[in-house]
């Protein structure tokens, strides 16, 4: 790509859509498995060089083989022409360029976007719920360093059930987000399931549970009328009781009373009858009724027929007597 008077290679290319082999991230590289030439980005008739490619994200592999690897974006490769070009590898498998290097700043975007490299700035501090009694089983992620692990914890919400995950790069997220879609549909049918559970104690409350009620509150009636019947004959020829005993004077002492005022209270009873004569014409002098009319009317219905209901209770007390 961008060869300007350059031949390119006879052999096939092998195409690599984001290889983690060849180059650390190449967009379609291609990789020939023997020994061709290099073509450059922008080669203006340049002669190939023997010495090997520095691409940005060099190959995990750090030995020098003669063999011809395009560099990760490959219109822009780099063919360099000092035979001491070697590479460093201070972050581990990620391999290091020399900062002099024309392709320095190429090679750091590609580290920020390279979910292996330890500076990828794709990377984001998640937090599992876990069960308390559970959390002391999580330790430190291998991909995750000391200093990130400790900062996530001091940064944790609930330090007692939530536990720290590294997400690097957007197939993390995507993972995660079917996880919590899948958790998400779990539940679904979990409450889908109560809701059903509900409708069916809900029914059984209303139709069944009722029935129930109503049968048993008839038997409850049944059992305390045949119980007040026996007790009635097993007390028949029983004695009084203290409080029977004491009832029964009462009510001899009402009688009495209502037997030797009996001309008072027939007195009385007709002393009310006549005032309620006397007030029939006033009420009915107009039409509408006034609050205190309808008072009056209710106050001497009420006195007399306490009255009465007083002077039969005294006199049905002395027939059974």
């Amino acid at each position: 790509m961008f060869s300007f008077g350059t031949k390119p290679s006879t052999n096939p290319p092998t195409n690599s859509n984001l290889s983690q082999g060849g180059t650390g991230f190449s967009f379609g590289a291609n990789q020939n498995p023997i020994s061709s030439t290099t073509n450059s980005g922008f080669n203006f008739g340049t002669t190939t060089s023997t010495a090997p490619n520095t691409s940005i994200l060099p190959s995990n592999n750090t030995s020098i083989n003669p063999v011809n690897n395009n560099t990760g974006f490959n219109g822009f490769s780099f063919t360099s022409t000092q035979p001491n070009a070697t590479v460093n590898t201070s972050h581990g498998n990620i391999p290091t360029m020399d900062p002099n290097n024309p392709l320095h700043p190429l090679y750091l975007l590609a580290q920020g976007i390279h979910y292996q490299s330890p500076n990828c700035a794709l990377k984001h501090i998640l937090y599992n719920v876990v069960h308390p009694s559970e959390k002391a089983m999580y330790i430190q992620p291998v991909n995750m360093s000391e200093r990130m692990w400790n900062q996530a914890l001091k940064d944790s919400p609930d330090t007692s059930c939530m536990v720290p995950v590294l997400a690097v790069g957007v197939e993390d997220l995507q993972k995660r987000q079917v996880f919590q879609e899948k958790c998400f549909d779990l539940y679904q049918s979990k409450l889908s399931e109560l809701v059903n559970k509900i409708d069916n104690i809900q029914r059984i409350m209303s139709v069944d549970t009722k029935t129930k009620i109503e049968v048993y509150k008839k038997r409850h009636l049944e059992i305390s009328s045949r119980l007040l019947q026996l007790q009635v004959i097993k007390n028949k020829s029983l004695p009084l009781t203290i409080e029977e005993e004491n009832l029964r004077k009462r009510l001899e002492h009402m009688s009495v009373a209502l037997s030797s005022n009996a001309n008072s209270v027939k007195v009385s009873v007709q002393e009310l009858q006549v005032k309620a004569e006397m007030l029939k014409p006033q009420i009915y002098v107009s039409n509408n009724l006034n609050e205190d009319s309808l008072s009056q009317i209710h106050k001497v219905n009420f006195i007399y027929s306490k009255n009465i209901d007083s002077s039969r209770t005294a006199r049905r007390d002395l027939v059974f007597d």
